[in-house]
C-alpha cells in the first residue's frame, strides 16, 4: 500500500494544519518548525515539506484537496454519455468529482453544458450530503452573473450528476490583459462581480473561492460567477443530519492560499467576511496584476479601498459585497469614499476634484482681488461668498438629487436604522427654506422645488410632492418661458405625481403636454422625450387603452436604445412597462420574454435588491400565475415580500401592492386565514398613503371580497366588492376593464352563495364591459364567457350555454397552451354541457383530455374538484 493511499482525512487534517501555520512564517522559523516537527514525527515534517515546494512551483495547487491526488480511480472519458448528454471533454478534475464539457441534442438543437458528477470512490453519505447541499445552493442562485443550474438527475451507476450553464469565457485576470482594460472599465466590471456575490449572500450562500479562474468573462464582456463547489450556507444546512458537521466535510474542503481570509485558512467556520476578503485580493489583482504586498501602488482612495476590504478583522472589512461595489462607485464619481477618514481636507479635495474648472477661476479670482482696498477687499470677499454659496447649492442641488432619487431608489429606506424619518426630515428641513435661499432667483427655484419634488414622490409622500411640482412648472412657464429645455420634465414630474395619487384623468393632459412640448424642443429626439412617452404609456395603460399603450412603450424603447448606453436602466424600465401591457393584451410570450431581458437588466444594472429589480420579478410571478404555475408566483411574491419588507419598511406603498399580489396566488382552502390577513393590512396601508378613493384600493378591496367569498362569507363580501365598483367607476369610468374584471368577481360570488339569477345578470354586464373595453377576441372576455356559460347551465339555459362557449373556445383554444387553467375550465363547462344533454361519450373524451392535461395546481383547484365531480357522473352514467 503506497503512502498516498494510507493518507486518511484526520492525517490530512493535520498535515494541512503545519502547512499553513508554515505557509505564514518567514523561512528562518519556517525552518526551525520543520526540526522541531521532524524530531517527533519525521513523515508529518516530510509530507509538509512536499506541500511547501509544490506551492513555491504551483501556488495554486491547493485549489484542489490531497484526497483529488489520490491514484486515478477511474475517470470518465471522452463520448461517454450520462444520461441524454454525450461527454465532450473534461474542464476539471477535483476532490469531490469531476466536470466534462458535454452536450445534448434534441432535435436537431445542441446545447452545450457543464456537467459534474461525484467520483467513483467518494460515495460515502457526507460526500453524497455534500453533493445534494451543492444542488440545493446552485438552485437558489439565480443571477445573470452567476452560472445558472439547468438540470439534476442520477447516472445509471446511482451516482447524482449536475447540469449546468457552460460559460464560454476566460478568467477575469486574462480577459483584461488581453483588452487592455483601463482603470474605471476593471471597476465596472468587479462591480458586476460584487453583485453576483452580493446576490448569494442575500440567499445565505457564501462562495468561499472567489478568485480569477472562478470568475470568468464572456467575449461581450460579461462576468460569470462559478464553482459554487465549497459554497456553506449561513443558515446551518451545511451540518449533517445528525446536527453537527459532516464528518470529513471540513478536511475535504478545498482553497486557493492566495485568495482565502485568515479566518478560512485557519479552518474557522465561513461568512460574508470571508468573501469580502478574497473580494479584496481580487480587487487588488484585477487593478494592477499582482497580488496585495507585491509592489504594486494605488491610488490613496483605491488603496484604502482594498485595505479596509482586506482587514486582518472582519469586524473592520466592508459590511457586504455591495459596500464594497458602492464605495468604488464614489471613487468613479470623485466623492470621498467610506474607507478613508472624511476629515475637511479630504472631502475639499474630492469637490475640487469634481469642478476643476469652478474652483480654479474661484483661486484666480481670489488672488486679483488682494491687490484691492481693505473696503474693496471686503466687498470682494462678499462676492466670492455670494459665489461660493451659489456653485455649492448647484452642487448639493445634483447631489441631493442623486442621492435621494438613487441611493433611496436602489435600496429604499430601512426603517430599522431611521434612514426613513432622517429622509423626511431632511425633504422637510430643504423645503422650510426655499423661500428664503431662492426667492430671487428662479431658475434655481424651480430646480430645487423638482428636486424636492421628485423625492417626496420617491419616498411616497405624494401630498407634500404635488404642491411643489405645480409650483416649479408655474415658475419655468412664467419666469423661464415657453423654450426652457427643462420645461417637459417639469410637466412630466406634475403628470407623473397625479397619476401616482390615482388621479388619471387629471394626469393625463399634463403627461401629453410634456410629450407634446418635448417634440417641440427636441425633434430628433431626447431622454425627457422618452421618459414622458415612458410615462403617459403608463397613463395609457391604467385608463385601459393598452394599444396606445404599447405604441408610447415601444416609441419610448427605441429612443432609449438610441440615444442611451446599453446598460442604461431607462431602457430595461420601458422594457418592464411593455412587457406588462402585453401580459394585459394575452400576449404571453412576448410578455414573458421582454420581462426577463428586463429582470436580466435591472439585476445586473442595479442588484437584485433594487425597487424596480423587484417590480419585474413580481410583473414575472404574475404571469407565471396566468401561464398556470401558482405556486411558482407564491414563492417569487413571498421572497419579494420579505426583501421589500426589510428594505421599505412594513408601511410602504410597495410593500402593501405585494402583499395583495401574494394573497392573490394562495389557494382556496389553504390559507384563507393568511390571505385575509394580508389584504386587510394592505388596505390599511394603502388607505392611509394613496387616500381612500385611489384605484389601488378598489383592487385590494375586489381582492379582499373574493377571498371571503371564497369561505363562504358572501354577504360579507358584497360591501367590498361594492368599495372597489364604486371607486373604479368614478375614477376609472363605468366601461373601464377593471370594472368589468370586478362584475365578473362579483357574479362569481353571487353564483356561489345560490343568488344564480342576478348572477347571469352581473355576468351579461361583465361580458359586455370586457368586451367594448378589451375587444370580444380577448382572453379576459372569453374566460367570463366560459362563467357565464357556468351559471347559465346551471339555471337550464342550455342553448345560450352553448353559444357562449363556442364564441370563447374559438378564442382560447389559439391563444393558450393547452393546460392552460382557462382552457381546462372551458373543457370543464363543455363537459357538463355534454352531460345536461345526455351525450355521455361526448363528455367522456372532453374529460380525458382535461385530465391528462390537469396539473397538480389544478388538481387542487375549484376546476380539478369540478372535474372529479363529473367523472364521477359520467362513469356512473356510463355504467347504467
Amino acid at each position: 500500500m503506497t503512502a498516498a493511499s494510507r493518507m486518511t482525512p484526520e492525517r490530512w487534517a493535520t498535515v494541512e494544519a503545519l502547512f499553513w501555520q508554515a505557509l505564514e512564517l518567514p523561512e528562518g522559523r519556517r525552518a526551525s518548525l520543520l526540526e522541531r516537527t521532524r524530531e517527533t514525527d519525521p513523515g508529518l515534517a516530510t509530507e509538509v515539506e512536499t506541500l511547501l515546494d509544490e506551492h513555491r512551483n504551483d501556488s495554486g495547487f491547493l485549489e484542489n484537496p490531497v484526497v483529488g491526488r489520490l491514484p486515478d480511480p477511474g475517470f470518465l472519458s471522452e463520448g461517454e454519455s450520462i444520461g441524454p448528454y454525450r461527454l465532450i471533454r473534461p474542464l476539471g478534475r477535483g476532490g469531490m468529482g469531476e466536470v466534462h464539457l458535454a452536450v445534448r441534442e434534441t432535435d436537431g438543437v445542441r446545447q452545450h453544458v457543464a456537467l459534474k458528477i461525484i467520483r467513483r470512490d467518494l460515495d460515502s453519505r457526507e460526500v453524497l450530503e455534500r453533493f445534494r447541499r451543492e444542488r440545493r445552493i446552485l438552485a437558489s442562485l439565480v443571477h445573470p452573473s452567476i452560472a445558472r443550474l439547468i438540470h439534476v438527475d442520477s447516472a445509471d451507476d446511482g451516482r447524482p450528476y449536475l447540469v449546468m450553464e457552460y460559460v464560454e469565457g476566460v478568467p477575469i485576470t486574462a480577459w483584461i490583459r488581453e483588452r487592455e482594460a483601463g482603470p474605471a472599465e476593471r471597476i465596472r466590471l468587479f462591480q458586476r462581480v460584487c453583485t453576483a456575490v452580493s446576490h448569494a449572500h442575500q440567499r445565505l450562500v457564501v462562495h468561499g473561492d472567489i478568485k480569477p479562474a472562478n470568475v470568468l468573462v464572456t467575449p461581450d464582456g460579461a462576468p460569470k460567477l462559478v464553482d459554487f463547489g465549497i459554497a456553506a450556507l449561513l443558515h446551518g444546512e451545511a451540518e449533517g443530519e445528525g446536527g453537527g458537521t459532516a464528518s470529513g466535510s471540513e478536511e475535504l474542503r478545498p482553497l486557493t492560499p492566495e485568495y482565502a481570509s485568515p479566518e478560512q485558512r485557519r479552518g474557522e467556520a465561513l461568512g460574508l467576511a470571508s468573501d469580502v476578503y478574497s473580494l479584496g485580493v481580487l480587487l487588488h489583482v484585477v487593478l494592477t496584476g499582482r497580488q496585495p504586498g507585491a509592489g504594486a501602488s494605488l491610488p490613496r482612495d483605491l488603496e484604502a479601498i482594498v485595505g479596509k476590504a482586506l482587514a486582518p478583522d472582519p469586524d473592520h472589512r466592508y459590511g457586504t459585497a455591495a459596500a464594497l461595489a458602492d464605495d468604488l462607485q464614489r471613487h468613479l464619481d470623485g466623492l470621498p469614499v467610506q474607507a478613508r477618514p472624511a476629515t475637511p481636507g479630504y472631502v475639499v479635495s474630492r469637490f475640487a476634484r469634481r469642478n476643476r474648472f469652478g474652483v480654479g477661476a474661484g483661486a484666480a479670482f481670489i488672488i486679483l482681488l488682494t491687490a484691492f482696498s481693505v473696503v474693496t477687499a471686503f466687498q470682494s470677499r462678499r462676492i466670492q461668498e455670494e459665489s461660493d454659496r451659489v456653485a455649492r447649492e448647484r452642487d448639493q442641488a445634483l447631489e441631493v438629487r442623486a442621492f435621494l432619487l438613487e441611493a433611496f431608489g436602489t435600496t429604499g429606506p430601512d426603517e430599522a436604522t431611521g434612514d426613513s424619518v432622517t429622509a423626511r426630515q431632511l425633504l422637510d428641513r430643504r423645503a422650510a427654506m426655499l423661500e428664503e435661499e431662492y426667492g430671487g432667483r428662479p431658475a434655481l427655484r424651480a430646480t430645487m422645488l423638482d428636486v424636492l419634488a421628485q423625492s417626496y414622490e420617491r419616498l411616497g409622500l405624494y401630498a407634500e410632492a404635488e404642491p411643489l411640482a405645480r409650483e416649479a412648472l408655474e415658475l419655468r412657464e412664467a419666469a423661464l418661458g415657453p423654450d426652457d429645455p427643462d420645461l417637459p420634465a417639469a410637466y412630466n414630474t406634475l403628470g407623473w405625481i397625479l397619476h401616482q395619487v390615482g388621479n388619471h384623468a387629471e394626469a393625463a393632459p399634463v403627461l401629453v403636454q410634456a410629450v407634446e412640448t418635448g417634440r417641440r424642443l427636441h425633434p430628433e429626439g431626447h431622454p425627457i422625450l422618452a421618459r414622458a412617452l415612458n410615462d403617459l404609456g403608463v397613463n395609457l395603460e391604467a385608463r385601459g387603452d393598452y394599444t396606445a399603450a404599447e405604441a408610447a412603450y415601444l416609441e419610448s424603447l427605441e429612443m432609449r436604445r438610441r440615444l442611451l448606453d446599453a446598460g442604461d436602466v431607462g431602457t430595461a424600465v420601458t422594457a418592464s412597462n411593455l412587457s406588462v401591457v402585453r401580459y394585459r393584451r394575452a400576449d404571453y410570450p412576448g410578455a414573458v420574454a421582454t420581462a426577463r431581458e428586463a429582470h436580466e437588466a435591472f439585476s445586473e444594472a442595479l442588484g437584485p435588491d433594487h425597487r424596480r429589480t423587484m417590480i419585474v420579478e413580481g410583473n414575472l410571478a404574475a404571469m407565471q400565475a396566468a401561464m398556470g404555475d401558482w405556486s411558482g408566483a407564491r414563492l417569487t411574491y413571498r421572497d419579494i415580500l420579505e426583501r421589500q419588507r426589510r428594505l421599505l419598511g412594513p408601511r410602504h406603498p410597495t410593500v402593501a401592492r405585494t402583499m395583495t399580489s401574494l394573497a392573490g396566488t394562495i389557494p382556496a382552502g389553504e390559507g384563507d386565514t393568511e390571505a385575509e390577513t394580508l389584504l386587510r393590512e394592505a388596505l390599511d396601508i394603502q388607505a392611509a398613503s394613496l387616500g381612500p378613493d385611489h384605484p389601488t384600493v378598489a383592487a385590494t378591496s375586489r381582492l379582499l371580497a373574493v377571498t371571503l367569498s371564497r369561505t363562504g362569507r358572501t354577504d360579507e363580501a358584497r360591501p367590498h366588492f361594492e368599495r372597489a365598483l364604486q371607486i373604479q367607476r368614478s375614477v376609472l369610468g363605468p366601461r373601464h376593464q377593471e370594472v368589468g374584471e370586478t362584475l365578473a368577481l362579483l357574479a362569481a360570488s353571487l353564483r356561489a352563495g345560490g343568488n344564480l339569477e342576478q348572477g347571469v345578470s352581473v355576468y351579461r354586464e361583465a361580458v359586455a364591459v370586457r368586451a367594448e373595453a378589451l375587444g370580444p377576441d380577448h382572453v379576459a372576455t372569453a374566460r367570463t364567457e366560459v362563467a357565464l356559460a357556468n351559471v347559465l347551465l346551471a339555471t337550464g339555459q342550455v342553448d345560450e350555454a352553448a353559444e357562449r362557449l363556442q364564441r370563447s373556445w374559438r378564442v382560447l383554444e389559439p391563444a393558450l397552451p393547452p393546460e392552460h387553467l382557462f382552457a381546462q375550465e372551458a373543457r370543464t363547462e363543455w363537459a357538463r354541457l355534454h352531460v345536461l344533454r345526455g351525450e355521455t361519450a361526448r363528455a367522456d373524451s372532453v374529460l380525458q383530455e382535461a385530465e391528462r392535461l390537469l396539473t397538480p395546481d389544478q388538481g387542487e383547484q375549484l376546476v380539478g374538484r369540478m372535474l372529479r365531480e363529473l367523472r364521477q357522473e359520467v362513469d356512473a352514467r356510463a355504467s347504467r
